[in-house]
């Protein structure tokens, strides 16, 4: 369907040239409001005698019903001003013509007369029976939106009209005095053609764009032969209609003044930066909050039901489930902060029953929350003296939260890192070393189920008032049944400088319990020695990977002096430990001892433990010392895999 509201891009000329008899009142009208430096010399007025005609391009018109102030005036066929309604009209007002400088202002149709040798049973079709002929008959038709397709097969279009859209169906007599009355046009009126003040560019064209959205707005909103569909289709399509007017005003200004023109192109160009950002804002601002909200969304549902889903298959788990409301009384609202973890903060709080607890809320949850189920199913499930005791947890909506029970001493790293280096006894050191290492025993040997910690350090060691080591933080444990030899490892685990070698690359072994036993050993080295293994900081670079030049040492000293003097230079509990670690810490899982025979180790004598094989071998075979660099080339960067993992 085509719509006569794109307005043809020319202005008429605010004047028009007046020739023939003065007869005519309404000619003498029109020179009388039109200034006498205005004029066009291809647009004519002449005289009938009663009323001026208004010739467009060889084509005759009746002006009536003019209006200077809205700048408005009817286009009449002139054949048909007679009365005389058994005539085609054979002139009509086209949207086509190429120099008429107006536009149709009010609500338009076409009619249509169609001559046809066969009779059309349509009802929209209306003959005209004093034009029919012994063989063929006419036909009106009323329409908005006519096209080739529409014209019946027996029939031919003959003439065609423009009126105002009726408001009901027309009979013959009514559609022919619709055209009689004309349409009615606006013209516009240009400053350059013109040369006078009177003939405003900006104020013509600014009443043509408010026409042309009048027009616009109408015809979506009240046009009969629209559906509803449609109209609907128009209204969203109101802000290219809005873009599509500033380029007819656009137009309209460049044909009447440059400078009018090239100064509302700047200003329209500005409006349009500012609307499309508040649009901006108002659109896309409110579609990024809810398409984060829905991403989050995702995220934190399956997390919750993945966690629900197990405490309601664990309800036998002999540990409180608490209200996060609990939490934040218990935590006096989080004010008192023991740490910050990997997962989460560490607040100290008090039960109600006054027991001073240790609450962890995890904030960096990932996945379906296999972390928080993880350190749930397996520290409930645990009753051992050196393995701290879960009290109690929270799990509501996305808010995590674990209570413990609370170490006044907090964790082994701030006394064996300690400037201090008598925080800790050499005997008190064993003591904790022995308890750290009967608590791993007991979970890859005394529970139902076998687990694995994964992230045996300092920082996860905690002493209670009695300096009796706890192993806490189970969020990478992993727990398996005992039937189960094999299982599913999906990526590397652990903190570096702790993880055993076959979490990073496959060469190095598969992955069991022996990756706990090489974390252990880490962890040994650095009680012994008071010093992390890893020093970037040391004189010598033969120093900088603590391990290897320890175990430079010891050789030495086995090698070059007695017994006696070993001990002299070390000391037993010393020795005991340094050797204990460096089994631990072989490359390969399978040279080292499982924690049952660690444990027998510790409690051994210094002369009755060998010396450890070289852990470093697989790395240089034939170099003296190892550097960090030696050792870093052995590895293979963190990445996920599956592996497979013994439990045997």
């Amino acid at each position: 369907m085509r719509f006569l509201n794109l307005f043809i891009f020319l202005i008429l000329y605010c004047h028009v040239q007046v020739s023939g008899s003065s007869s005519c009142k309404e000619l003498q009208n029109i020179i009388h409001h039109l200034p006498g430096s205005c004029g066009g010399k291809r647009f004519q007025l002449y005289c009938n005698g009663i009323n001026p005609i208004f010739n467009i391009q060889s084509t005759n018109f009746l002006l009536k019903d003019i209006s200077f102030q809205n700048q408005t005036f009817r286009l009449v066929n002139p054949y048909l001003d007679t009365g005389d309604y058994c005539h085609l009209p054979n002139q009509t007002y086209s949207e086509n013509y190429d120099a008429p400088f107006f536009y149709v202002y009010s609500n338009y149709s076409y009619i249509y007369f169609l001559n046809c040798t066969q009779a059309i049973e349509n009802l929209e079709y209306e003959m005209i029976t004093c034009m029919n002929t012994m063989n063929s008959r006419v036909y009106a038709v009323t329409s908005r939106s006519y096209y080739v397709s529409d014209v019946p097969d027996s029939c031919r279009v003959v003439g065609r009209a423009i009126a105002d859209y009726p408001s009901e169906p027309l009979d013959y007599l009514a559609i022919m005095q619709a055209i009689e009355k004309g349409v009615l046009v606006n013209w516009t009126a240009s400053k350059n053609y013109y040369g006078d003040p009177e003939c405003s560019v900006l104020e013509t064209c600014w009443r043509r764009i408010i026409s042309y959205y009048l027009q616009y707005i109408k015809e979506a909103t009240m046009s009969k032969d629209l559906s509803v569909s449609y109209k609907i289709v128009l209204v969203f399509l109101l802000i290219p209609a809005f873009f599509m007017g500033q380029l007819i005003f656009l137009w309209c200004l460049y044909a009447g003044s440059t400078v009018i023109f090239c100064f509302m192109l700047i200003l329209l160009a500005l409006m349009d930066i500012i609307l499309l950002s508040l649009g901006a804002r108002l659109v896309l601002a409110p579609l990024a909050i809810c398409s984060f909200l829905i991403h989050k969304y995702r995220r934190v549902t399956p997390s919750i039901s993945s966690i629900e889903k197990f405490l309601r298959e664990n309800e036998m788990l002999s540990i409180r489930r608490y209200d996060f409301i609990e939490i934040a009384i218990m935590t006096n609202h989080f004010r008192e902060k023991l740490g910050q973890g990997g997962f989460g903060s560490v607040y100290r709080g008090k039960l109600f029953s006054g027991n001073q607890v240790a609450i962890k809320i995890l904030s960096n949850l990932v996945g379906d929350g296999d972390d928080f189920i993880s350190e749930v199913a397996t520290i409930g499930r645990i009753h051992h003296a050196n393995i701290v005791r879960l009290i109690g947890f929270c799990s509501e909506s996305s808010k995590r939260a674990l209570v413990y029970d609370y170490m006044p001493n907090g964790s082994l790293d701030k006394y064996i890192f300690s400037s201090n280096n008598n925080a800790l006894s050499m005997q008190k050191r064993r003591e904790i070393a022995l308890g750290i290492a009967r608590g791993i025993n007991y979970l890859h040997r005394g529970c139902e189920m076998q687990i694995l910690h994964f992230d045996i350090k300092p920082h996860n060691i905690l002493l209670d008032h009695d300096l009796t080591p706890k192993i806490s933080d189970f969020g990478l444990a992993r727990m398996y049944p005992r039937e189960h030899h094999l299982v599913a490892l999906t990526a590397a685990r652990g903190t570096i400088g702790y993880i055993a070698p076959e979490l990073i690359s496959r060469t190095f072994g598969v992955i069991s319990y022996k990756a706990d036993v090489y974390s252990f050993g880490m962890l040994l080295m650095e009680m012994a020695s008071g010093r992390r293994n890893v020093d970037n900081h040391a004189g010598s670079s033969s120093q900088v990977y603590y391990p290897s030049w320890i175990y430079d040492q010891l050789k030495l000293a086995e090698e070059h002096y007695d017994w006696s003097n070993c001990v002299a230079e070390f000391g037993e509990i010393e020795w005991i430990l340094y050797k204990v670690a460096l089994w631990c810490i072989q490359m390969r899982a399978s040279d080292r001892p499982s924690m049952s025979r660690v444990i027998e180790m510790l409690q051994s004598d210094a002369d009755s433990l060998k010396m450890p094989p070289r852990p470093f071998t697989m790395c240089s075979p034939q170099e003296t010392s190892i550097e960090l660099s030696e050792i870093e080339s052995c590895s293979i960067e963190v990445s996920e895999f599956t592996e497979e993992i013994s439990l045997l």
